[in-house]
């Protein structure tokens, strides 16, 4: 068991998650591209290169997770 100031230590060290975007969320930002054949810019869908290539322009300290989310630990 751990004590309370093991706790208050482990509280202290812990970081915060901000979530950018996830399987959800539309970024406005991001764009399909035309000349690419997975992406459909008729129906606006972005394909993962695509997608993560203009995020990481943005965010470039931006990592994917397991949960489908775009992410940054402060």
């Amino acid at each position: 068991m751990m004590s309370i100031k093991e706790i208050k230590n482990r509280k202290e060290t812990m970081t915060q998650k901000i979530v950018i975007a996830d399987r959800f969320m539309t970024l406005e930002s991001v764009k399909p591209n035309i000349d690419c054949e997975v992406c459909d810019h008729i129906n606006d869908y972005v394909c993962f290169d695509h997608e993560h290539q203009q995020i990481k322009k943005v965010y470039p300290n931006c990592e994917y997770t397991d949960n489908c989310e775009w992410v940054i630990d402060e």
